[in-house]
């Protein structure tokens, strides 16, 4: 089960990632957390400061920058796994209508810890640092493209109509 919990994504850090999932779209949501427009999303298995685990998802409105955020109530451990435990999450969230990516830390590593932190910021940052900044959260365009492997310059396919 998932409570609404705003005071926990502020807990988290770059180093307690254990595994990080960003959503590949931006769906409307319609919960009370939020307004009804199109939203960003990600899942965070976090190390907690006492040995323990947390289970995060976090979105964020596109149209008015409002953020809500749910944490598992319960140990994620009692899952068995980290990739266990992600499938809790990401049964939550696709029941809202994201679709996610597989796991930035165990697909990249280092690399993808430092990416995963770059999307986790651009969610949970309060709305009104987002004004003070402007419409778009720093990094949140690129953050969430396909990232290039080894320095090789990306590529993009498409599909003929």
């Amino acid at each position: 089960m998932f409570i609404q919990s705003s005071s926990v994504a502020s807990l988290v850090s770059e180093a307690s990632f254990q595994a990080f999932c960003a959503a590949m779209n931006t769906p409307v949501v319609n919960i009370d957390e939020l307004d009804v427009n199109p939203a960003r999303a990600a899942i965070a298995l976090c190390a907690g400061e006492y040995g323990d685990s947390q289970l995060i998802v976090a979105l964020r409105s596109l149209a008015s920058g409002e953020r809500a955020i749910f944490s598992y109530q319960g140990d994620p451990a009692e899952f068995g796994s980290e990739a266990a435990a992600l499938e809790a999450g990401l049964s939550f969230a696709e029941g809202m209508g994201f679709i996610f990516d597989s796991d930035l830390i165990g697909g990249m590593g280092s690399a993808g810890k430092k990416r995963a932190w770059k999307i986790w910021k651009s969610l949970i940052a309060p709305a009104d640092a987002l004004e003070a900044l402007g419409s778009e959260p720093p990094g949140a365009t690129d953050a969430f493209a396909a990232a290039p492997e080894d320095g090789e310059p990306g590529e993009l396919l498409l599909e003929d109509p």
